[in-house]
């Protein structure tokens, strides 16, 4: 996957015209704290979001997070295929997810997504599907900790050379059957140590199956993509941690993943490569 090791988000101000949403994505860039009553439901809520790339075909995008009412809009430039960006800590309210073909005008958006961030929430949205045909999809993100001495892990799908695919742990629970891209699984527990995750496309497609190991600690939570092979062909999972594993949710973002492990979570994941500064953290493969 290639790495982007100076991507980070990009905060600047929207102007306040109401109804006018595409006027968010001409905002000047500047870079500061996130007002407290920039798109809020009430004062003091917020929540957590990030974005993905998963589109097949699509080159590097820019991705804009624009909130509907005032206050500043986050951008992450020249996002490649399979990356996974760090959470951003908001303030609750509505906001309007934007991906474009890297460089270009927001006007020419491939696809836009509304998303309501909720007190004490995370959200994921994803880019989608393929070059000719672009999707969002809104995920919101379990980040409750698995039991004791256990990891929690799901799938999801941004393969789009391949009709469906159908994922397991081999030796544990099945993950995803005929899942398109853009499909989200639902959590599995397994217990923390090495695993190797399984992936295959439809009977028939003439795509080989494909295994990677993967490293999951005690309390933490995982998503696994699957995407499509870097040489063409074949298909590829890439690990990312979502929560180093807290009892509650995080106050500031430091106990999510995507670049903000906590230091226990360091630890047991030591020896795991970052993809990107604020960019999601890719977890320590066997």
């Amino acid at each position: 996957m290639h790495t982007h090791p100076h991507l980070h988000w990009r905060r600047h101000r929207s102007a306040l015209v109401a109804g006018l949403s595409t006027l968010l994505a001409a905002a000047l860039l500047a870079f500061g704290q996130v007002p407290a009553t920039a798109a809020t439901d009430a004062a003091g809520r917020a929540g957590w979001i990030r974005a993905g790339h998963l589109a097949s075909g699509v080159g590097e995008a820019d991705i804009e997070i624009s909130p509907f009412r005032g206050g500043r809009t986050r951008t992450l430039q020249h996002v490649s295929y399979g990356t996974l960006s760090a959470y951003e800590r908001v303030p609750a309210g509505l906001y309007t997810v934007a991906v474009v073909p890297a460089g270009k005008s927001m006007s020419q958006a491939m696809v836009r997504q509304s998303v309501r961030v909720k007190d004490g929430t995370a959200s994921t949205v994803f880019a989608t599907g393929t070059a000719s045909d672009v999707n969002a999809r809104v995920v919101t993100d379990d980040l409750t900790p698995p039991a004791s001495g256990q990891a929690r892990i799901r799938l999801v799908s941004g393969a789009g050379d391949v009709r469906s695919v159908d994922a397991s742990v081999v030796g544990g629970p099945q993950l995803a059957q005929n899942a398109t891209a853009g499909s989200v699984s639902g959590y599995a527990e397994v217990p923390a140590q090495s695993w190797t995750i399984r992936v295959s496309a439809a009977s028939g497609s003439g795509v080989p199956a494909s295994t990677r190991r993967v490293t999951v600690a005690a309390g933490g939570v995982y998503t696994l993509l699957v995407l499509d092979g870097t040489d063409g062909s074949g298909l590829r999972v890439v690990p990312a941690v979502d929560s180093a594993g807290t009892a509650t949710m995080p106050t500031g973002g430091v106990d999510t993943g995507g670049g903000y492990l906590s230091r226990s979570a360091e630890v047991a994941l030591r020896g795991a490569s970052t993809v990107g500064t604020a960019v999601g953290r890719t977890v320590g493969t066997a």
